[in-house]
């Protein structure tokens, strides 16, 4: 067994944090200060963060050829189901019996609740969503821990993790810059797939194959480690997507000097941070 760290736990926290407070702001319709939105409008990095936690958390607990006994493979699944579908269910209760006794009927077809219950739902076209509210990330989840043996088999080292994160990273960028809606966002049925999101999955388990190398210069840096990654954080989460954002406003309906190269940088790197 293998000792517990809990930076990722806390990161859970952060990001679940994040995701909050952007519903609240967004979704309530209640009118903020200006420079809230501003700031909130970055608090989406919470969803990828999530699924690059749970890259890390399952590569370091399950990662390596004892996953693959049959003992091994069956407690995997069943501490996974039992992770998520209790909480789900009962989340799938309380918004139903909230809808029979507002409205006296449910939002949801039976056919959607019949699949969220058994968790069929992410493979389903038009029903990604489920019967939960934002439940889209739960199916992402479920998917992406159905095929974590397979992952895992091809991801045996860094370089091979390296490698699928470029590959992934382009499809995602090419795939969503095709498929679009009328207002230019990515489709609902492409941004809940696994496809869309498997490369922040990978970016955590590339973590985790460089755990060693970081520990090592943690303890070299010591607690100026902590300012630096602070530091990048905020570099990364913020000024990408503001030049990205000035980009859109002021450049993008002129003749200006950006040429095809410095738009596509823009894209990458808020790709990334999922602004796209």
């Amino acid at each position: 067994m293998k000792d517990r760290i809990e930076g990722p736990d806390i990161l859970r926290g952060f990001a679940a944090s994040l995701i909050i407070v952007l519903h609240l702001v967004f979704l309530t319709g209640v009118k903020y200060p200006g420079v809230v939105f501003c700031v909130s409008r970055h608090f989406n990095i919470g969803v990828p963060l999530f699924f690059a936690i749970s890259g890390f958390a399952i590569a370091y607990n399950y990662g390596g050829d004892e996953l693959f006994s049959k003992v091994n493979l069956k407690n995997f699944y069943i501490k996974r189901f039992f992770r998520i579908a209790p909480l789900f269910w009962f989340m799938m209760f309380v918004e139903l019996a909230f809808m029979f006794v507002c409205k006296g009927k449910s939002s949801y077809p039976l056919r959607e609740i019949f699949l969220s219950f058994f968790f069929v739902f992410p493979f389903v076209p038009s029903c990604e969503s489920s019967a939960v509210w934002a439940g889209w990330s739960i199916g992402v989840e479920v998917v992406f821990y159905l095929l974590f043996p397979i992952i895992i088999l091809f991801l045996k080292n860094k370089k091979s993790a390296i490698l699928s994160f470029f590959i992934f990273l382009v499809a995602s960028i090419i795939i969503g810059y095709i498929r679009k809606d009328a207002k230019g966002a990515v489709e609902p049925a492409l941004y809940r797939n696994i496809s869309y999101h498997l490369v922040y999955f990978i970016t955590g388990i590339i973590i985790y194959y460089f755990l060693p190398d970081i520990n090592r210069l943690k303890k070299r840096l010591g607690e100026s480690f902590k300012y630096c990654l602070a530091t990048w954080f905020n570099f990364y989460n913020y000024s990408d997507s503001n030049l990205l954002y000035v980009f859109k406003k002021y450049y993008s309906k002129s003749n200006s000097s950006f040429n095809s190269l410095d738009y596509y940088y823009f894209i990458v790197y808020n790709r990334f941070s999922g602004y796209y």
